[in-house]
């Protein structure tokens, strides 16, 4: 399940590959990551660190621990110095590739000159990760801080520019089932990399988005589902995916707290309790996911929505 479960982020980084070298103006794409990333991830993280004590532990709030000057300055030199990123990382990580976005540009400009220079690039990149999963990622150190993500997404967004490039011969009918062989072939060799790596006490690198089998089944999961969505003549289906997607951010910004406020009320713990009263352990295990998944998506989704609500309307009236 985690292996199978592991590459949503990879994912994200992929579509945003799709779009991101399409920009034509920097400033303009630092202006709309202000509004719509830097801006909504640091009230976020703000409220996060303020509240949490006495929302989840039922701390009384003036004798909260982050009103304490030395905590606040320290807080504040973490969000400027991109230090104790936590749950929230992938703001700082989309941070830093739009940092670099005029590199990446020139990069997928020379890329873009020949077919051969794009699969020498996968080629080679594709070897390097799969050589860091060997060596139980010791080779690159890739993790959720610093130039240690920024290197693996701003891979992995390289390769979504070259998939959306030849995408009309990837989505060819006739290569719906090779990608659905390898997909579970890739899927087969992590799992068993992964219990190899927990027998000897090594990482649990491989079931990371950023390995090499992370990023061959990201791929391959992606082309899969935009082969079976086909397009929809009607759009009604389509509009209701976007509207949905169009809260992925907030749901990822909200969601952290509302997990803490449920583990510290014992929600995980009665789930699986119920759950294995009743199924076995293997089944249990897969429905406590989905109904955490769902539960959490939902809660997170109607915070967001509400929040999203209020801002129109507070905006609309000043």
């Amino acid at each position: 399940m985690t292996c199978l479960l592991a590459d949503s982020v990879g994912m994200f980084w992929l579509i945003t590959g799709f779009y991101f070298l399409q920009q034509k103006s920097y400033g303009r794409l630092w202006l709309g990551t202000l509004k719509k990333v830097i801006v909504p991830g640091f009230l976020m993280m703000i409220f996060t660190w303020f509240f949490t004590e006495p929302v989840i532990n039922d701390v009384a709030f003036s004798q909260n621990p982050a009103l304490e000057a030395q905590e606040i300055k320290r807080f504040f030199i973490s969000l400027l110095t991109f230090r104790e990123t936590g749950i929230y990382w992938y703001v700082y990580a989309y941070i830093l590739v739009v940092l670099i976005w005029p590199a990446l540009k020139k990069l997928g400009e020379f890329l873009d000159k020949n077919v051969v220079f794009e699969i020498i690039f996968v080629v080679v990149t594709l070897a390097l990760l799969i050589l860091n999963d060997m060596n139980d990622n010791a080779l690159c150190r890739f993790s959720y801080v610093g130039v240690f993500v920024l290197i693996p997404a701003a891979l992995e967004v390289m390769w979504g520019h070259i998939i959306f490039r030849h995408r009309e011969w990837l989505l060819r009918p006739a290569m719906l089932l090779p990608e659905v062989i390898l997909f579970l072939a890739a899927l087969v060799c992590r799992v068993n990399a992964y219990s190899y790596f927990l027998e000897h006490d090594m990482s649990s690198h491989i079931a990371s988005w950023f390995s090499g089998a992370g990023f061959i089944m990201a791929v391959l999961f992606t082309l899969i589902c935009m082969q079976l969505m086909g397009d929809d003549k009607e759009h009604a289906f389509d509009d209701a995916i976007r509207y949905f997607a169009g809260f992925t951010y907030p749901v990822y910004l909200v969601h952290p707290f509302l997990l803490f406020y449920a583990k510290k009320r014992g929600f995980f713990d009665i789930t699986a309790t119920w759950l294995s009263a009743i199924f076995s352990t293997g089944v249990s295990a897969v429905l406590s996911v989905l109904i955490g998944t769902l539960v959490f998506y939902m809660g997170s989704f109607f915070v967001a929505a509400a929040i999203r609500w209020m801002c129109k309307i507070i905006f609309k009236n000043t």
